[in-house]
């Protein structure tokens, strides 16, 4: 009766990474080995769109999961300084897709 049973899911972690490009290669040297071809992408909503784009650009299927952030400028009532930081993650992400794009790491 083990059909009857919740599949089990495996976490795992890449550190020491310096661009979000860099992280996918690395989970997708920790991958293959596994025979993994799915992961969850989770990071903020202002990067999901980028790191997801990447992880999907080396060959992952790709569950894009926005995380939750406090203090983003992101939801309503949030004060002038949390806005100014929103508007500076949007300014750098909107350069770094382009970037991304320049090089041919995304679509």
């Amino acid at each position: 009766m083990t059909g009857m049973a919740a599949p089990q899911a495996s976490v795992a972690f890449v550190d020491s990474i310096r661009t979000t490009r860099t992280e996918a290669l690395r989970m997708l040297r920790i991958a293959r080995p596994r025979g993994w071809s799915t992961v969850a992408v989770v990071t903020s909503p202002l990067h999901s769109r980028r790191a997801c784009a990447t992880f999907e650009a080396v060959g992952f299927k790709v569950v894009c999961v926005p995380a939750a952030i406090r203090g983003s400028g992101l939801v309503p009532n949030s004060n002038p300084e949390d806005r100014f930081r929103a508007f500076r993650l949007w300014l750098y992400e909107t350069f770094a897709t382009d970037t991304y794009r320049r090089r041919g790491w995304i679509k």
